[in-house]
């Protein structure tokens, strides 16, 4: 049976909320990563800011996995909104006031992510429980998509809005998609057993309780490869991101409008990307299609080091995200439907925290090398490690079958 919002109304419902989050967040990173800069000029900073930001984020999400198995999921959620949004409301109110900025962005980036992070293990472990099994893969995209293009919008209008009132503004109307977000949670209705703690919720308790998901990622042939995959990629990603944003304001001269409609215009990659991730993966099978998507990123970075102007970047963008987020709709599917019910949330949390565990570490040493070599080289340096990266995953995954989610 085809696919149909109109079957699944607390789906449709769900989508539309977090498309709604989605475009404010889109706009509300860029804005955290224009305000830093605007308030210190130095990308050693804005490197300690990201990690700081992905070290609360791993630290949250260790501790998401037990709780998502074991409580509401959806008042958990409800509560991650409300609480984001104050966080970032209370931003532009800090300045009207006339209170100190940079103190309440180090406050920002520890308590933002670790709310996210309960979050997002939640957000993905409902997903299987809102629509019907067969059906996990088109809501992906659907989810996904509104990801895609929420960052292609979000980016230019942050561009705007930074340039009008300045990038504090970002956030806080980010702020206030979180608690229109909220809104929105507060009305669904999800089905019983997708956000009540399932039966053995006692199981999530104790260290054995929070290694579960783990245990269950060593035990599994699929999902152990692609973890390891999505570990090295996590390694680089903040890095490159701050390399971009430094390259555009610093080498380039780009404005915040020109930074924002570079983004938007690349963003078109990870709308494609969604788009044919399902058929992709039907047709190349997990190890290709994967390493394909890791691939274009190489070939997007390395058109990223060598691009002349700021517009000249965009077609690396796109590239960077096209495969991006191409890998990141085929391996959500298959966590959902791989992971039991019981241990979903544990299953989640444990590969993102895997994935997340060097990002810090990894986003210091790119800001370190690029401080002495400077962004191009780093890239092209970044560019050579990717297509590695994808020789690797189709050594690991050579194995998987063309469609592993059952």
């Amino acid at each position: 049976m085809a696919f149909s919002l109109r079957r699944h109304p607390a789906f449709a419902l769900f989508w539309s909320s977090q498309s709604l989050s989605n475009l404010g967040d889109a706009f509300g990173l860029i804005g955290l990563q224009l305000l830093v800069l605007q308030e210190t000029g130095s990308i050693v900073t804005l490197a300690l800011m990201t990690s700081i930001w992905g070290a609360a984020r791993i630290a949250a999400t260790m501790l998401a996995g037990p709780v998502v198995d074991a409580v509401d999921r959806r008042r958990l959620m409800l509560a991650c909104d409300v609480g984001r949004a104050a966080l970032l409301l209370a931003m532009p109110l800090a300045r009207a006031l006339g209170v100190p900025i940079v103190p309440l962005t180090y406050v920002l980036v520890v308590l933002a992510p670790a709310l996210g992070a309960f979050f997002e293990v939640a957000y993905i472990s409902v997903v299987p429980g809102l629509v019907d099994a067969e059906h996990v893969e088109h809501a992906n995209t659907l989810l996904w998509t509104s990801r895609a293009t929420a960052a292609a919008v979000g980016p230019a209008l942050a561009g705007l809005i930074s340039q009008a009132w300045g990038p504090i503004w970002a956030l806080g109307l980010d702020g206030a998609s979180f608690a229109l977000s909220g809104l929105a949670l507060a009305a669904i209705r999800f089905r019983p057993w997708a956000v009540a703690p399932p039966p053995d919720a006692a199981a999530a308790g104790g260290v054995r309780g929070m290694t579960a998901g783990v245990r269950f990622l060593l035990g599994d042939p699929v999902l152990l490869p692609v973890t390891l995959v999505a570990c090295a990629l996590g390694l680089m990603s903040q890095g490159g991101i701050n390399l971009v944003m430094f390259r555009l304001k610093t080498a380039l001269g780009a404005d915040d409008v020109v930074v924002g409609t570079v983004i938007a215009i690349g963003s078109i990659g990870g709308i494609a990307g969604t788009a044919l991730a399902a058929r992709l993966h039907r047709r190349l099978g997990l190890a290709r299609a994967l390493g394909s998507g890791t691939v274009l990123q190489a070939l997007g970075v390395a058109w990223l080091a060598l691009a002349g102007s700021p517009f000249a970047m965009a077609p690396g963008v796109v590239s960077a995200l096209l495969g991006d987020w191409l890998q990141g709709t085929i391996t959500m599917a298959l966590y959902q439907l791989r992971a039991p019910e019981a241990v979903r949330g544990r299953v989640v949390a444990a590969q993102w925290t895997l994935r997340l565990l060097m990002a810090p570490v990894g986003t210091l040493l790119i800001g370190m090398v690029a401080g002495e070599l400077g962004a191009t080289p780093t890239l092209l340096a970044m560019a050579g490690l990717l297509l590695a990266l994808a020789a690797a995953t189709m050594v690991l995954l050579r194995r998987a079958p063309a469609a592993a989610v059952a």
